[in-house]
């Protein structure tokens, strides 16, 4: 069963949608709540609604006990914008524990099952490869639910970093099924042993609306219940163990028009040592709304910190290489569906891609993030202050053609920035071009005039922006396609 689940989550990783309804029908009556959650997210891809009922029902029946069965079931609801239907499951799904889709519980049963067989001096290598096909499958269809639902980036980017390494041990295990060697396997598994701290990050990633006080929350949000929504939201924090949901809470208070409860909740966020970009964010917006001093600044004037510059001709860099990343970004790469981005956006980091083009892209950017702290050195902020000397960089592409967009929203990185590889060129029309504003969200304006700049782009344009600013693509109305590079800079702690 393992490596069927396996299998299947790969072939929609992969696109490859015929088959994963070719193997299911093949099972027939004997279909598990896992192939029903794999049935119920390619419908929300295509958006059937009444097939994603039909299938979160049948979970429901298999796991009649299951918060997540109990909470899925209220995101179908959601979905269908049917709220008070959603409410009703989603405070059922709160009177059970059980989440099968939780991490934690199975990478905690995983890391220390592989403990006990490292000790162990008498190995049943079939029984290990069980083991890490059965965690490899658990982590796998994890994975599932981020291809139809708002997805999260850099949870599903660490589940395949780690699928890739079970993967390489399974297969030397396999090697050497025939005659296991006791110091091969245990070597192996101390290779395993070694990946724990990997393993135990993912938990702390989840998305959204598996919290299903997230849930509530944004349910009440919806209703403009706005007290009901924050004490969901609070709620969600505990839940969660962080403190992720704080700037929801912040929206709240500034539609509330609550600048007191506003600035004492932004005061706990600061003197947090994680930065919360959100928070950032609409600190920045609603301190300019209100003309009060921001007390929680990534950068005075975010607008004024946006750097671009054309990469064509210089560093050996021309139209030829351009065509030649297109070819080598597109080549196998997984494309995902989301609600920010009206188009397709690619799955992993395109910067571990190990061809020359790409190489040399990258080599590219980091040496223009060294500009951009030469060209804003002398101003006083946090963002400069702290700016990171050791990093990492995550890249996707986003794939544009008429009638799609990029929404607005912000990075969680330090700085991010668009590379475009191509844009049909149109002298008088902005759509298609990047709009950077400091507005949080869609947050209603108490001024007439709005803070905001739109750049005109072009082939070869590199553009970098603190994370904390809104920016969003205006809606593209073209027959030609419009491909960029996204990516963000992220401090290695």
């Amino acid at each position: 069963m393992n490596k069927i689940v396996y299998s299947l989550v790969n072939y929609c990783k992969q696109e490859k949608y015929s088959k994963v309804k070719k193997l299911l029908s093949d099972k027939k009556k004997s279909l598990t709540w896992e192939d029903y959650l794999i049935l119920s997210s390619l419908n929300l891809k295509d958006k059937n609604l009444k097939n994603i009922e039909k299938y979160s029902r049948k979970i429901l029946k298999k796991l009649p006990s299951s918060r997540f069965a109990y909470n899925n079931f209220g995101n179908n609801f959601y979905n269908l914008k049917k709220t008070d239907k959603a409410i009703k499951y989603y405070k059922k799904s709160l009177k059970f524990k059980k989440n099968e889709l939780d991490l934690k519980d199975s990478i905690q049963k995983f890391s220390k099952q592989i403990s006990k067989y490292q000790k162990n001096k008498y190995l049943n290598l079939n029984k290990i490869i069980s083991e890490i096909e059965e965690f490899r499958a658990k982590i796998s269809l994890r994975q599932i639910v981020t291809i139809g639902r708002p997805h999260f980036a850099e949870l599903y980017n660490r589940i395949e970093i780690l699928i890739t390494f079970l993967n390489e041990i399974l297969n030397e295990f396999n090697k050497r099924k025939k005659n296991s060697l006791r110091l091969f396997v245990q070597k192996n598994l101390k290779k395993i042993i070694k990946q724990k701290s990997n393993f135990v990050s993912l938990f702390k990633l989840n998305a959204d609306y598996e919290n299903p006080y997230f849930n509530l929350a944004r349910c009440y949000l919806e209703k403009k219940q706005y007290e009901k929504s924050a004490n969901y939201f609070h709620l969600a924090n505990k839940l969660d163990k962080t403190n992720k949901y704080n700037n929801k809470i912040l929206e709240i208070y500034y539609l509330l028009n609550e600048k007191k409860k506003f600035f004492k909740l932004l005061k706990k966020v600061k003197n947090q040592k994680k930065i919360d970009f959100n928070c950032l964010a609409i600190s920045n917006f609603a301190s300019e709304q209100w003309n009060l001093k921001n007390p929680y600044s990534f950068c005075d004037n975010p607008l004024d910190y946006i750097y671009k510059t054309n990469i064509l001709n210089r560093s050996n860099f021309n139209f030829k290489n351009l065509k030649m990343i297109e070819k080598e970004i597109k080549k196998n790469r997984n494309k995902l569906y989301t609600p920010v981005v009206i188009g397709h956006k690619s799955i992993g980091n395109l910067f571990e891609s190990k061809t020359k083009n790409i190489d040399n892209l990258k080599k590219i950017i980091k040496k223009n993030i060294n500009n951009y702290k030469k060209n804003f050195f002398n101003k006083r902020n946090l963002m400069i202050n702290k700016f990171p000397n050791k990093y990492n960089l995550n890249a996707w592409f986003i794939s544009l053609k008429k009638g799609g967009e990029v929404t607005s929203h912000i990075h969680d990185g330090w700085l991010s920035g668009v590379f475009y590889v191509k844009r049909p060129e149109d002298k008088k029309n902005v759509k298609g071009d990047i709009e950077l504003s400091s507005r949080f969200k869609n947050l209603p304006l108490l001024k007439k005039n709005q803070n905001k700049k739109t750049l005109r782009i072009k082939p070869g344009d590199l553009l970098l922006f603190p994370s904390s600013l809104p920016h969003r693509v205006i809606p593209f109305d073209m027959n030609k396609e419009r491909l960029s590079i996204a990516f963000d800079m992220k401090p290695i702690i």
